[in-house]
């Protein structure tokens, strides 16, 4: 689940907030889908768009695979994108 909202802040960069739960996993699973939102973040072009962005990964994302987490993952920064260029 993703939330999102304009920044009060004069910067023009998005900052990102990632919630992973204890019942997603134990600590190496929960830091590596981390490591893959941050790098997935780091790769989009929402970096620019100055928003607070935060990410809460429930115990059902962290049963997927790596391929179908990153899908999800790329499908809701779309999404937000979209939005926001509106």
């Amino acid at each position: 689940m993703a939330y999102f909202k304009k920044s009060r802040l004069v910067q023009p960069e998005t900052r990102l907030g990632i919630s992973v739960s204890k019942k997603v996993g134990n600590s190496f699973t929960r830091n590596r889908l981390k490591r893959i939102i941050r790098e997935r973040f780091r790769l989009s072009n929402i970096r620019l768009l100055g928003i607070d962005l935060l990410f809460v990964v429930s115990p059902q994302l962290g049963k997927l695979t790596l391929v179908e987490g990153e899908v999800l993952l790329e499908k809701a920064l779309g999404e937000i994108f979209v939005l926001l260029k509106k």
